[in-house]
């Protein structure tokens, strides 16, 4: 199976609303670097993160920019984008367009996520909605 396949099927199945083949794409044993310990386990953790985000930007969706692979891992470049129809992280809605940028490292084994480390900066985001101001 080619690696490069992965996230954009993530992707494709987030923006069609279909979270559930998510729990074919990542692995329920994945090892998510950075994440709060508490979240649950395998794919329950990105399909809720997914529903918050679906609820807030009701047009929510991830463009794959870039990709690129090597052995086992593959890096992905993503843009989020959505209007800001809901509320989120205690913020009404605005109506503001939200633009979420981030790098993914995600190692594949057996055709799934096992092991993922995210850069991204929703900082600016919740500064952009108001939650926070620095």
């Amino acid at each position: 199976m080619d690696i490069k396949l992965i996230y954009p099927r993530l992707a494709a199945a987030v923006n069609a609303r279909d979270l559930d083949i998510l729990d074919q794409l990542i692995s329920p044993q994945i090892v998510n670097h950075g994440a709060d310990p508490s979240d649950p386990p395998g794919a329950e953790r990105f399909k809720r993160n997914f529903r918050v985000l679906i609820a807030a930007f009701p047009d929510f969706q991830i463009t794959v920019e870039d990709q690129v692979a090597a052995g086992d891992k593959v890096v992905v470049r993503w843009t989020d984008t959505g209007t800001h129809l809901g509320e989120f992280a205690g913020a009404a809605p605005t109506g503001k367009p939200l633009l979420l940028t981030g790098i993914d490292i995600l190692r594949i084994a057996g055709g799934r996520i096992v092991e993922r480390w995210s850069e991204y900066d929703m900082l600016s985001v919740v500064e952009e909605l108001g939650v926070v101001h620095r």
